[in-house]
């Protein structure tokens, strides 16, 4: 009885010992943030497409190698764009809920040759893996690669950022 609740407590443990998270938060990071805003776009017209824009601001050493590679906000993992505006860098990450965008003219005819322009649908993809996080509204977590002397692979880190503003 004993060696039958000993082995199953060690295959338990080690069970429980490979489901560590592979996205580990640093508590510190070689940048600093700044104002971190979003405003959501509502689709208040017809050519307007519901979504969001989320602007950060960092500021690093320029000597230090960063790339940016995501950010990860309500749910959505997001691609930023580095960009230098009145001479602050300026990560912008734009969101645009899929589905709704306008849909272009479909020409009908009973001749079917004269349908031949039209585009088939687009298909939204449905992403397999779920967000990895738990976040509240005004959090996100910005994973960056950063050069490390003597490794032949950059590490991705990632580092939460809270108290992000509305517009």
């Amino acid at each position: 009885m004993k060696a039958t609740t000993l082995s199953l407590i060690l295959c338990m443990s080690l069970t429980f010992a490979g489901c560590s998270s592979k996205y580990s938060l640093t508590k510190t990071a070689p940048f600093q943030i700044g104002n971190a805003k979003y405003e959501a776009n509502g689709a208040k017209s017809a050519k307007e497409v519901p979504g969001f824009e989320l602007s950060i601001e960092v500021m690093h050493n320029p000597s230090v190698p960063i790339h940016y590679k995501e950010v990860y906000f309500r749910e959505q993992i997001l691609s930023p764009k580095a960009l230098e505006k009145d001479g602050r860098s300026i990560l912008i990450c734009t969101y645009i809920k899929p589905g709704n965008s306008t849909k272009p003219d479909i020409i009908m005819d009973a001749d079917s040759t004269k349908e031949v322009g039209n585009q088939p649908p687009y298909m939204v993809k449905q992403s397999k893996t779920e967000f990895p996080f738990k976040l509240r509204n005004s959090e996100a977590i910005i994973s960056y690669t950063q050069v490390i002397p003597g490794q032949e692979q950059d590490r991705v880190f990632y580092y939460k950022i809270s108290d992000i503003k509305e517009k």
